[in-house]
């Protein structure tokens, strides 16, 4: 069999919009070779296909963030990036699937990625695209995100999340939040009760919430991997979701999001892609 790496180191949101990449070269007789950082290693459990691999920490952590799983300074980027490099140059790989930019210098980010940023900006793409189209895989590929569920850990998080509903508004009922604390629209909202903030949680991935937003009253997202996730689950597309958007409103244009799974948009930005939708063919 024929092999592949994916460049692609973190995090959780970026993880879950490239994985359906690895699906199309797995698809296509590749094996699949992912390094990530350390934190990510357990994300991967749930796609057989793919063999992740650590980049462990050599020198002291820059930068630490304790709800995130992730360490994220300027020398350790520099760093995983050069040990997937290395891993390129030593792993006789047959095909690099390289979706990265704006990462800082380093030798395995091109130039000519670095140059499409500015480029999409001004022909008014976005991000996602850009992804897609480095990766030379079809952008529709984004909403066939397929994972092998575990349902002990889906029924074990629901349980969790109702009990906690119980105790604090006294009702199993919940509209499950995920935002920033400095781009959170809510006033366009009607009846947003009892809210449980998503968050990390070890031992659980964010495919593990699948249940816990089965059946929650409302959803209510900003840009990050909880979003993304929803949008790629055809399940979810009758659940009433909000999307409150980046907290990078200083590129907005550039980093709006790619959504097609019955949203209710907050922000100012258009979201939707042609009218296509992955589930109405």
């Amino acid at each position: 069999m024929k092999r592949a790496i994916v460049v692609q180191p973190g995090k959780s949101g970026d993880l879950i919009l490239t994985t359906p990449m690895a699906k199309f070269f797995n698809d296509r007789g590749y094996e699949i070779d992912w390094p990530v950082w350390d934190g990510f290693i357990s994300y991967f459990e749930a796609f057989d296909y793919i063999n992740p691999i650590s980049c462990n920490m050599e020198f002291e952590k820059t930068y630490h963030s304790p709800t995130e799983r992730y360490t994220f300074g300027s020398g350790y980027v520099l760093f995983i990036f050069d040990k997937i490099k290395q891993l390129i140059d030593e792993g006789n790989y047959d095909l690099v699937v390289n979706p990265c930019f704006s990462f800082g210098r380093s030798a395995i980010i091109s130039l000519e990625n670095e140059k499409m940023v500015e480029e999409y900006k001004d022909e008014g793409r976005n991000w996602i695209d850009q992804k897609y189209v480095l990766a030379k895989v079809p952008l529709e590929k984004r909403w066939d995100y397929r994972w092998t569920r575990n349902e002990k850990k889906e029924d074990e998080l629901l349980k969790c999340i109702k009990y906690f509903a119980k105790k604090k508004y006294g009702s199993e009922k919940y509209s499950l939040i995920h935002n920033y604390q400095k781009n959170f629209r809510t006033e366009s909202i009607n009846n947003l009760e009892n809210p449980v903030y998503f968050s990390y949680i070890k031992g659980y991935e964010v495919y593990d919430w699948y249940k816990v937003i089965l059946e929650a009253e409302k959803i209510v997202c900003c840009d990050s991997c909880l979003v993304h996730f929803v949008e790629v689950v055809s399940e979810f597309k009758n659940k009433e979701k909000y999307y409150v958007g980046t907290e990078e409103p200083h590129r907005n244009e550039y980093m709006r999001n790619i959504l097609v799974n019955n949203w209710t948009n907050l922000t100012p930005v258009d979201i939707s892609y042609g009218g296509f939708c992955p589930w109405e063919k």
